[in-house]
């Protein structure tokens, strides 16, 4: 099986890798359109499809499940509300040139420490099995089955509360990327700007909003001509748009369906940007010091019981790294697992392997 796929042509072509391998890998991915889009959020969290079986009449082919994947691109890729929601996104320095090396020598460094590498992932997921029943979140994400089980893994490795903080704050700067491509999450910004709120219906909005664009920026197909397609549109940038406090909402009465648009104070501006997590267990971080030997393979599921994040590594979203408290530096066992430049960006997962593997010893 290949590690680096292109982009499938169909969304059966999706299915069938996804049947033959539990993580796919998209790589020098330009864009997606719309129909990928939604099949990868689909097969993210869980879905399923059935085509005919070759050569037969009443035979059907099934395929349900979830898979993990990542989109590798320089642009970006994933821009659409739905699969941002799901994702994890990256920014990559490039490696700079004294720092490259070639495969050989790559691949044997990684040998060397890999096996304490997996030893020290098992310990995550070893705690993360221990301690999923008696995590609590409060105000879950989308992904909240997700953001449990991630949670309840990484208190191997940090306080409670960390893993949440610095995820919460990668769904908060995805804020931007989706209104930026999305000309009506524009629009209605610029239209709310100088308002605190509006109430009307799609028909009476959407010349209201076409008034504010760019006279090229209306002409474009992507610029809703028809005010059901508003309506639409304006249903899906509408959670990135209540991020920044201009919450929409639609209201049916009879046979006129009026849209409210209110401009209130962001979560962020509120203090709500990650809220606190429960306490960890009483029991210490590293508990499994035996790397995990001892249980049966079977008791290491590394993947989220009733979800599955999609990764998505881009050029324009900053990296949140996970940071430790201040007052918990000393700490070994909740050392930072990261290496950072100047700007906050992971630019040496060399380090990282390193950091993992001494945690192994």
């Amino acid at each position: 099986m290949p590690e680096q796929r292109s982009t499938p042509r169909t969304e059966e072509d999706l299915l069938v890798a996804a049947k033959g391998q539990h993580f796919l890998s998209f790589d020098n991915v330009s864009g997606l359109p719309d129909w990928l889009s939604d099949a990868i959020c689909r097969l993210s969290t869980g879905g399923g499809a059935g085509k005919r079986r070759l050569y037969t009449d009443e035979d059907e082919v099934l395929f349900s499940g979830r898979r993990l994947v990542a989109i590798n691109g320089i642009e970006d890729v994933a821009v659409r509300p739905d699969l941002v929601d799901r994702a994890v996104m990256l920014a990559l320095e490039p490696i700079a040139e004294k720092q490259r090396r070639d495969e050989a020598e790559y691949n044997a460094e990684f040998a060397r420490i890999a096996p304490k590498v997996l030893g020290a992932l098992l310990d995550g997921a070893v705690t993360g099995l221990r301690d999923l029943a008696a995590t609590r979140i409060a105000d879950k994400p989308r992904m909240a089955d997700f953001a449990l089980w991630a949670e309840a893994c990484t208190r191997a490795y940090w306080p409670a509360g960390t893993f949440l903080a610095a995820y919460r704050a990668n769904l908060a700067a995805s804020v931007d990327l989706v209104l930026e491509a999305s000309p009506v999450g524009e629009a209605v910004q610029l239209f709310m700007a100088d308002r605190t709120a509006w109430e009307g219906t799609a028909s009476a909005l959407l010349p209201l909003l076409t008034g504010v664009v760019a006279e090229q920026a209306a002409r474009e197909k992507s610029w809703p001509k028809r005010a059901d397609v508003l309506s639409g549109k304006l249903r899906r940038v509408a959670p990135a748009l209540r991020r920044t406090g201009i919450h929409v909402t639609f209201d049916r009465s009879g046979h006129t369906r009026t849209i409210h648009i209110e401009a209130r104070a962001s979560p962020e501006q509120q203090g709500n940007t990650a809220s606190q997590a429960s306490q960890a267990s009483p029991s210490g971080r590293n508990s499994s010091k035996n790397n995990g030997q001892g249980r049966d393979a079977n008791d290491a599921v590394m993947t989220p019981p009733d979800a599955a994040i999609t990764l998505a590594f881009e050029g324009s979203v900053t990296a949140n790294c996970l940071e430790t408290h201040a007052n918990d530096a000393s700490d070994a066992n909740d050392a930072v697992l990261r290496s950072q430049s100047g700007n906050g960006l992971t630019s040496d997962f060399d380090a990282v392997l390193e950091e993992l593997a001494a945690r192994g010893k």
